[in-house]
């Protein structure tokens, strides 16, 4: 009972009302004579091609003057490797990054060292791998106070 804002275009759908049932969506071809029914939320592709999936968190504070975020420690169900860009900048409102890394997470990695500093972090997932699934756990990341810039 939920629509929320999406890059697929969909003109109509409807709620299954069988248990266990997967929705309709229809997608108009503009002419407006002819539309396209598709089943959705079965399956993890989009008919034979990879579907693709990003999700970003906000930027959130440190809880340091300057943070040096060391470790990340993914907990996903997956398959297939998924992309993880963290962003850090100095200030919330700030219009450009301070620095970026990518990250690639595969079904087994136990976790990702590296260093990036500063006082605002954002984690970007992503995937687009035929077959792909993810589920996110509780991911966790070791950060500790760096020094003054």
């Amino acid at each position: 009972f939920t629509w929320t804002q999406d890059t697929m275009d969909r003109s109509a759908g409807e709620y299954p009302t069988q248990l266990g049932g997967f929705p309709f969506l229809a997608q108009s071809e503009g002419n407006g004579s002819s539309s396209t029914i598709y089943e959705h939320e079965n399956g993890t592709d989009d008919n034979g091609s990879a579907l693709a999936f990003s999700l970003a968190t906000f930027f959130y504070d440190t809880g340091a003057d300057v943070g040096d975020l060391l470790e990340l420690i993914p907990d996903s169900t997956q398959v297939g490797n998924i992309t993880c860009t963290v962003d850090v900048k100095k200030y919330p409102q700030s219009t450009s990054l301070y620095d970026t890394k990518n990250l690639t997470m595969t079904p087994t990695t136990e976790n990702q060292t590296f260093t990036l500093s500063n006082r605002f972090i954002r984690y970007t997932i992503s995937g687009n791998e035929i077959g792909q699934s993810w589920r996110a756990g509780r991911w966790a990341e070791i950060i500790q106070r760096g020094g003054a810039r």
